[in-house]
């Protein structure tokens, strides 16, 4: 009896994690699109200004323009989480270092 009991527990907590990761990939996927639909504000690293705004319109593809010139790519945008906020990260391409830029 007891052997039955636990096999049902161990499919109910299963299911309860699998539907937990399940969300969790879902809300901190990388998303390219959401890029304009907000502001970055300067963490730490590389910096091309305190803060990103319109970054829709100054870049093209994973590309970031300054003055019309190409000066760092999109490396990784990280959604945010519940009670969080999303981090941008961009990389030099003169230097390869990279950049931190906070949703705001």
């Amino acid at each position: 009896m007891n052997y039955k009991l636990d096999r049902r527990m161990d499919k109910g907590f299963v299911a309860i994690i699998s539907c937990i990761s399940l969300f969790m990939l879902m809300a901190s996927g990388s998303n390219d699109t959401q890029l304009g639909n907000c502001w970055w504000k300067y963490g730490s690293g590389y910096h091309i200004g305190d803060m990103l705004e319109e970054l829709d319109k100054n870049a093209i593809n994973d590309t970031i323009f300054k003055s019309n010139k190409p000066v760092a790519t999109v490396y990784n945008v990280d959604n945010a989480l519940i009670g969080s906020y999303g981090e941008l990260i961009i990389q030099s391409l003169d230097t390869h270092e990279f950049g931190y830029y906070h949703r705001k």
